[in-house]
This record gives C-alpha cells, structure tokens and sequence, in this order.
C-alpha cells in the first residue's frame, strides 16, 4: 500500500458543552460522549481511538445533514476531515462549534 496523503481530522462538538471551550481537543476527550458516526459515506470510524479507549455509545447517521443536527441538538460530538467545515458552510449550525 502506498499513502498518498493524509489530512487533517477536526472535532465537531454542541456549541454549548464544555467541550467547545477547548482550543485543542483529542479523541480520549470525545470518548465520554456518544459519537454521531455517518455508516453511509464518513471516514471517521472507532478505530481512531485504541481499543480499550473508544467511546462506549454512537449514534449512526445517514448523512452530513444529519451528523450535524445530531450535534448540534447536543445528542453527540463528531470528529471529521478537515474539509467538511469548508464543504458544509452554507448549512452549518449555530449550534455546533
């Protein structure tokens, strides 16, 4: 296998938790709570956190719409590429930071 190239992850949190007051989080910060995973076309999967460590609940979406209303109703935290902000900025939410 060759890699071509990586890309940046970013965590998507409820604007309003304590999580969204940190400037740098990581995956044993999200595990607490119930990752919003999208089974259909996402590339964030429970392998990114080790095993004994991955978050105890998720919550599966369908798609981005839906990843982020789960979020941004305080449901769940999401982590992503760095590319969806830039492709979701015209239906982004108040509510997730």
């Amino acid at each position: 296998m060759v890699q071509l190239l990586t890309e940046e992850r970013v965590a998507v949190v409820p604007a309003g938790s304590d999580l969204a007051e940190k400037d740098v989080l990581t995956p044993a910060d999200l595990a607490a709570w119930p990752v919003a995973l999208n089974t259909v076309a996402g590339t964030t999967t429970l392998d990114l956190w080790p095993a004994d460590a991955r978050p105890t609940a998720m919550i599966e979406v369908g798609n981005t719409d839906e990843w982020l209303t789960a979020i941004a109703v305080g449901r769940a935290v999401g982590i992503s590429t760095s590319a969806t902000p830039v492709c979701t900025r015209t239906r982004r939410s108040p509510t997730a930071r």
